[in-house]
């Protein structure tokens, strides 16, 4: 074997072995949090369908649409009305229940007043809203200020 064939054969054992340590390296110093948020996103899509996906809405004896209140927050997260129909909302949690619309996390430009509740709701308390307004409305529980939903008016 002549010299550059050694040479050759050196640089490509050199090249071969600084790949491998890189690799290894690459994967030794990978955070471990990489493969649990794909699981955690995953596991959040899965808990949301249920919530998010179109639903059939229930309704009282006397019309008005039901949007129950858990200890999870609001079900259905997002209703759609039209104008003129009721809501109910039902608190079925064991927290107080003080539906709003002021200073919603991701409305704040939108208030609904007739919307927002005068007092909090203890377990077990109803309370009906007329939509008169067209619109798309968040509101949260002023209690428990992550729980949001969504009531959509249409004509």
């Amino acid at each position: 074997m002549s010299n550059e064939e050694k040479h050759t054969h050196r640089r490509l054992l050199v090249a071969v072995t600084l790949l491998a340590a890189v690799s290894v390296a690459w994967w030794s110093y990978t955070p471990e949090y990489v493969a649990p948020i794909v699981d955690e996103i995953q596991l959040q899509e899965e808990i949301a369908t249920p919530v998010v996906q179109k639903s059939y809405p229930v309704k009282t004896a006397s019309g008005a649409y039901i949007i129950r209140y858990t200890n999870e927050g609001f079900y259905p997260f997002i209703i759609e009305i039209r104008r003129g129909e009721t809501v109910q909302f039902q608190n079925e949690s064991a927290r107080p229940l003080w539906v709003t619309t002021k200073d919603h996390p991701t409305a704040k430009q939108q208030n609904l007043d007739e919307l927002d509740f005068d007092r909090s709701l203890g377990v077990g308390g109803v309370y009906e809203y007329t939509a008169n307004k067209v619109g798309v409305w968040g509101f949260y529980n002023l209690n428990v200020r992550s729980h949001l939903g969504t009531l959509v008016v249409i004509d």
